[in-house]
This record gives C-alpha cells, structure tokens and sequence, in this order.
C-alpha cells in the first residue's frame, strides 16, 4: 500500500465543519451520510504540457461531491518544470497532491473505485516514443493490473489529449480515438443518444452548451458505445460530419471506461446537471450503478460468441446461430432500426440459454445479449 500522504481527508474535514459552524449547530449535524458502494475515488491532473483552468476546478468540485456523498479523494497533481510553449511548467496543485506517484502497482491502486483523469495533457501528441509521457512504464503496468481486476476509468475533457504514444491507454479512454484539434470556443448543442444510461438521466435530451469542442482522430462508435453527440450543424469547426461523438462509456479488458469530452469551461463544474452526470458516470465505472444497457456494444458480445466452443454438432449450431442473429442486429442497429434490432435480439437471449451447454458461460452470455436489448430500445426512444 502507497505511503503517500492524504491531504484531501484534511482539506474534506475543514469543508465539513465549517459547513457546520455556519449552520451553528456543530454538535447536532450529522456527517455526510456514505451512498453505498462508492468510498474512495483518484484525481490526476498531473500535466506535462499545456495545464488547463479547469482541472483545479473539477478537482475542486469532485471533492466537494465527495463530502456531500460520503466518499474521499485523493489527488495526484504535483507541480513540475516541463515547460513549453504552454509555459514555465504546470503549477499543479501542491496543496492537494499526494506526496508521490499512486501508480506504483495494481494493490495500490485497487483502493480505488475509480480514477479520474482530468485533462492531463502531457504533450505526446507528436508521436515521438521519446517524448515523457504522463504515466512512464511502470505506472502504466500498474494501470493496465488495475483495469485488468475490474478497475474503473474516468476520462474528462483532454484525456485524449495524453498518452499519446500509448495504444493501450488510447483504447481505455478513447476506444482508439484521441484529440486531433479544437475551433474557437462557442455554443454547440449536445445530443444524448442512450437516455437510459444512468450517466445520462436527467441530462436534457437536446442540451446547448457554451464550450471548447473536440474533434477525434477517429470515430470511436463500434467499440464504444455512444452516449451523447455533437451537433455539427450548430457551431463552426466540427470536422466529424453527422456523427460526432463526444461522450461515451465502454467494458473495457475487465474494467470500465467513461468519457465526456466537454468540460473545458470553468463554469461547466458548478452547473448541477453536469455534476451529476459526471457523478453518476464515476458511479457506473465503479460498478455502483447499473442501467441503459451497461454499455456492452455488439463487439463485445461477438468476442464472447466467438470464444465459445465449437466441438460437437450442438456447439457449432448455438455458434452458427448466435452469429447470424448478432449480424442481422448490427446492421439494423447500424441502418438506425433499432425496434427491429431489438426484436432480432431477443430470442438470442433465449438461444444462449438453450444451446449453450455451460451453464455459468450460457448465462453470462444471455445477459450479455439482454444488455444489448436494452441499449437498442433506449436508442429506439431518441431516434
């Protein structure tokens, strides 16, 4: 376990009694009362290249939710010289800092329920091996354990915009896709595509927004699944065309993986709806809630289908027809079908029951195939 210390408890108990003392009534206020599930989140705003505004804010505000909902953050942030164009180097945030690096191996860091990446730039985004990045290898084996054992991931605004040189860490937040390029900031509208996530509860279904937009290298849909996208039609220098996705969720390697690409703006971490949108999606990487379909996409499904056995007659006919109907509902989901992927799917849920002769894989894969169900009628609601 990290020696490292925990100014955060500190800084959460100041929070809690001044809070009391204003109410005038220290000795009856109860403490935060701990939600279930939820007990210890990590903040790295660490940066190595241009430091956004926005990370002291975020990392303020996480901890502000910490002490309304019962759980304690620790920030690794700690100031540095790696100067740049950007400037002398990054102030971090030494007040807050843990006293050494977190990432030291997945035991530690299994403490958490989720990390939080906030928008730790660190300049690798020319490509050169040789240039420093955010986590060197021993950190980033440390994380790669700690996904591995059903860790939780957070990326926020620039988390694509780091790590740049490592596939493995691009895939965690960005299912491939990393930050390619931004336009002026502006008003943009924001679309939510799966309303049934939990991430995405209450988030109005059209939601205008002043920001900095990012475009991607890529298009992540497919190994992701989208949660929220951009319009491109209300703003200048979108480069994505019609599909544009800008939030989004994946089951990643064991673990779970959550991004939303908003949130340059310092005012976005004292509006509640985005809080609470972040909030839950902090809860959804750490496995506290559940819901819309858990973000399990048709390729996930297909890995699964596709590991199972093929050796007798059985065996080949459950693979056979699994397939088929797994292909059927990817192009009409991808045609904008969805009631009609939904009705493909469902009795392939019944078909991994009945053909699959391992009960606990049978079942596993059942409810996979239910997950995408579920997905496929929330997008039937928004299309």
């Amino acid at each position: 376990m990290t020696t490292s210390t925990r100014p955060r408890r500190i800084v959460s108990a100041l929070a809690t009694s001044a809070v009391a003392v204003g109410l005038c009534s220290a000795a009856t206020a109860p403490a935060a009362a701990a939600e279930p599930g939820l007990e210890e989140i990590l903040v790295v705003g660490k940066t190595l290249g241009f430091r956004h505004s926005h990370i002291d804010e975020t990392t303020h505000a996480l901890i502000d939710l910490g002490a309304e909902h019962g759980y304690e953050v620790d920030v690794w942030d700690p100031p540095n010289d790696s100067g740049g164009w950007w400037g002398p180097g990054s102030a971090g945030q030494p007040d807050l800092t843990m006293d050494s690096t977190p990432f030291t191996t997945a035991a530690d860091l299994a403490r958490y329920d989720s990390i939080v990446f906030v928008s730790p730039v660190d300049n690798t985004n020319n490509l050169d091996p040789a240039q420093p990045r955010l986590l060197d290898e021993t950190e980033i084996a440390a994380l790669q354990g700690y996904v591995h054992a059903g860790g939780g991931v957070v990326g926020l605004h620039a988390a694509t915009d780091t790590m740049h040189t490592s596939s493995w860490f691009t895939r965690l937040i960005g299912g491939g896709a990393r930050f390619a390029g931004h336009p002026r900031q502006q008003t943009a509208t924001m679309r939510v595509e799966n309303p049934a996530h939990p991430s995405m509860t209450d988030v109005p279904a059209t939601w205008e927004r002043w920001d900095e937009w990012y475009n991607y290298t890529l298009n992540p849909r497919g190994e992701v699944q989208v949660l929220m996208t951009l319009d491109e039609d209300t703003y200048d220098g979108g480069t994505m065309g019609d599909d544009h996705p800008i939030a989004w969720c994946q089951n990643f390697e064991g673990g779970r993986s959550w991004h939303q690409g908003a949130g340059h703006v310092d005012e976005a971490w004292s509006d509640p709806t985005f809080l609470t949108s972040v909030l839950r999606g902090i809860r959804w990487t750490a496995g506290t809630v559940s819901g819309g379909g858990d973000c399990v996409t048709f390729g996930e499904v297909d890995a699964l289908v596709a590991d199972l056995p093929a050796a007798t007659a059985r065996d080949r006919v459950a693979v056979d027809q699994l397939e088929r109907r797994l292909a059927t509902a990817r192009a009409q989901a991808e045609a904008g079908e969805h009631g009609a992927a939904v009705r493909t799917l469902r009795p392939a849920t019944a078909l991994a029951d009945a053909l699959v002769a391992d009960g606990a894989t049978a079942g596993h894969l059942s409810g996979k195939v239910a997950d995408l169900v579920t997905w496929q009628q929330a997008l039937a609601t928004t299309s």
